[in-house]
């Protein structure tokens, strides 16, 4: 079980990999200088540039995202508030606690690889905790028709 577990964890990894960018991505994707404490996939750095664009001078508590934001991300809306998703790499500092503190949902987990449900309001605080190696956000996924 274990096993395809781990083939499943990998096989999405791959599939939302930004070394596999679509010709959009590759247009609209510009190097951005970062100060966070891990590495993070290119669309997960154009959703933090874009949401601090989107927060510039207003109140974070009564935040709404935009539409744009909403259609661009694969934003989550549940129980009165918006979340993104995504899968961590950790390292062995790493404290699950960190993650319960500030309420982030933490999934399925195979070795140093988790995923995990941000609350949209700690997204900033997520980016602040130690013994994380990298941050993929989670993309939304469209059928292809035949």
């Amino acid at each position: 079980m274990k096993y395809f577990l781990w083939i499943g964890i990998l096989l999405f990894l791959f599939n939302c990999s930004p070394l596999k960018n679509s010709k959009k991505d590759k247009a609209i994707a510009k190097p951005v200088k970062t100060n966070y404490k891990f590495k993070l996939s290119s669309q997960s750095k154009l959703f933090f540039q874009d949401l601090k664009k989107e927060l510039a001078g207003e109140d974070f508590d009564k935040y709404s995202p935009s539409s744009k934001i909403q259609k661009n991300y694969n934003l989550i809306e549940r129980e009165g508030g918006f979340f993104i998703s995504g899968f961590i790499k950790t390292e062995s500092t790493f404290n699950k606690k960190d993650l319960f503190d500030i309420k982030i949902q933490l999934n399925s987990s195979s070795q140093n690889i988790s995923t995990i449900v941000i609350p949209l309001k700690s997204v900033f605080k997520f980016l602040e905790i130690d013994g994380i190696q990298y941050f993929e956000l989670t993309q939304k996924t469209h059928l292809k028709k035949h």
